[in-house]
């Protein structure tokens, strides 16, 4: 469902990419969603995306002073083909951007469902 995304090979995919809302690690264009996967941008048509919905995992890290939790958000993208798709927000640093970001997904793509955000 994944496609990698290369600069330079559609002129209007790259404006479309740069003029696309940042949500932490996710970008919301008006065609296609897009994410940072540790040093590549990856893409998939908005079209092909029936239903998306939040997933917030709590982690908990022990370190050598103290016990911190923080949260993973995460967005989960389901195709018309059955295909679930998971894509990394961030952490507890983007907790605002979740929200905000599935407002801008209903804004720009009304025709895809939104479910309510799983723990």
């Amino acid at each position: 469902m994944e496609t990698i995304y290369k600069k330079k090979t559609s002129p209007d995919m790259d404006r479309e990419f740069e003029a696309a809302a940042v949500f932490g690690k996710v970008k919301i264009g008006t065609e296609h969603f897009f994410w940072r996967k540790n040093l590549r941008w990856y893409y998939v048509p908005a079209e092909r995306v029936t239903q998306v919905y939040r997933q917030i995992q709590q982690v908990t890290s022990h370190t050598s002073c103290c016990e911190t939790d923080f949260s993973i958000h995460r967005l989960i993208l389901l195709s018309k083909e059955g295909e679930e798709l998971s894509v990394l927000v961030g952490d507890s640093m983007y907790r605002h951007e979740p929200e905000r970001m599935m407002e801008e997904i209903a804004r720009l793509h009304p025709q895809i469902i939104q479910l309510a955000p799983q723990r």
